[in-house]
């Protein structure tokens, strides 16, 4: 009875750690995609102020430093999360945040600091597609989606919604155009 226990906690200990490579293989693949589509995009040009609406104009002198050099943005956070909505229970969590502002593109990697079973979750916005994961001990995927419309909507919603942390990301450019809403033909 002790063998098999003892095979069963080697066989177990064996699968986490080839899907935790596995995850992270995966997450370095997008980390690396996101980079390469952020040195091949080219930078913003704070020069295209003056043809934007009024507000956004404003914001952005007062938002962007003098050139905006902020290219990659790499943000810890701490924080709580519902996985559900109709759940009472939070999760606490540690993220690591990486952001392209002019690539227009995202990496989020949290994961559940509980003590003895953790949940790592990923979100991503890269090359204009959407990407979401939910995995158990960094190894096992409990939930995926990508690529959908939806995924890539809201993927770009939070993208834009966040971008106020890095306001470079808002200036035009190839990936993003402000249109004024009063104007025909925008």
């Amino acid at each position: 009875m002790l063998l098999i226990v003892a095979l069963v906690l080697v066989a177990a200990f064996i699968a986490v750690t080839a899907g935790w490579r596995y995850q992270q293989r995966q997450l370095s693949a997008m980390q690396d995609a996101l980079l390469r589509i952020g040195r091949e995009s080219p930078s913003t040009d704070v020069r295209q102020l003056e043809s934007l609406p009024a507000p956004v104009a404003r914001y952005l002198r007062l938002a962007l430093p003098e050139p905006p050099a902020m290219r990659i943005v790499r943000l810890r956070q701490r924080g709580t999360l519902r996985m559900d909505p109709h759940s009472a229970r939070w999760m606490t969590f540690e993220a690591e945040h990486l952001a392209i502002p002019h690539a227009i593109g995202f990496l989020w990697n949290a994961r559940d600091i509980a003590p003895l079973l953790h949940v790592r979750v990923r979100g991503a916005f890269i090359d204009g597609l959407g990407s979401g994961q939910v995995s158990l001990l960094s190894a096992f995927t409990v939930s995926a989606a990508a690529e959908t419309p939806e995924m890539n909507s809201g993927a770009l919603y939070r993208f834009l919604a966040e971008a106020v942390w890095y306001p470079p990301a808002l200036v035009p450019s190839q990936r993003l155009r402000w249109t004024h809403p009063h104007r025909a033909g925008d």
